[in-house]
């Protein structure tokens, strides 16, 4: 599901904003599971399928080494066919007003364009940015394969985890500044600078993070202190009534 979210923001996001400034979505879950967002999922199921292959050790690890092959192999095409997809058949969003960044956040005070190949504007305009995608497809999955041969799996395991982010930024990349782009009504679309809370709501998420993020940072160092360690064989036979 978390292919098919990113990729939904790449589309058409069916909502609009009431007189009480209430955000209405006016779609469903079916629509959107449409051959695009479908798609994404196998690239996001892919890469986290080779990531959770390369992290084992030992006899597991031989075991799986050719599912991560195949999962690599699969959202490399996947991930490239997205990329088509998006630059020859989805149509993006551009600001074309004027913005005001230092203004109170507010969703009505622009106007936006939905604008054939908008979504590569960030990449044109910065080509540096081209390195995102064509690490996330090519050099480091081509560098996890080797170290998969080579029976290197944390390197693997490094590698897998590099083309993750450049999957995400390659996403960030492309939407920004748009947070949620609206089909519905294109000019409400919401951007980086009006999908604000208001001064108060962030001073009352500043006194609850502060309150729960310790508690947060402690049972998550402790499941990590538990679950230290890559499995092996041994491992989990030594643990067969409590791993599962």
């Amino acid at each position: 599901m978390f292919g098919v979210a990113f990729s939904n923001l790449l589309q058409d996001v069916l909502f609009h904003i009431d007189e009480y400034m209430r955000l209405l979505y006016t779609g469903n879950f079916f629509q959107l599971l449409n051959p695009f967002g479908l798609l994404a999922s196998i690239v996001s199921l892919t890469m986290l399928v080779t990531q959770g292959a390369t992290y084992p050790t030992g006899e597991i690890y031989l075991r799986l080494r050719m599912a991560a092959h195949i999962a690599t192999l699969m959202m490399e095409l996947c991930f490239l066919l997205a990329d088509i997809c998006l630059m020859k058949g989805i149509d993006g969003y551009v600001v074309t007003s004027a913005l005001d960044t230092m203004a109170e956040s507010n969703p009505l005070r622009k106007a936006v364009a939905h604008q054939a190949d908008a979504w590569l504007i960030n990449f044109n305009t910065y080509p540096l940015l081209w390195a995102l995608p064509v690490l996330g497809i090519i050099v480091l999955q081509l560098f996890t394969v080797l170290f998969l041969r080579l029976e290197k799996g944390a390197l693997a395991f490094i590698n897998s985890s590099l083309t993750i982010t450049c999957v995400i930024l390659t996403t960030g990349v492309t939407m920004f500044l748009f947070v949620m782009p609206s089909s519905t009504v294109p000019s409400i679309s919401l951007t980086m600078w009006d999908a604000t809370s208001s001064l108060f709501i962030l001073k009352v998420m500043t006194i609850v993070a502060l309150i729960i993020l310790p508690i947060v940072l402690a049972y998550t160092s402790w499941s990590y202190y538990k679950m230290f360690g890559r499995p092996d064989k041994n491992h989990i036979e030594n643990h067969k009534h409590s791993l599962y």
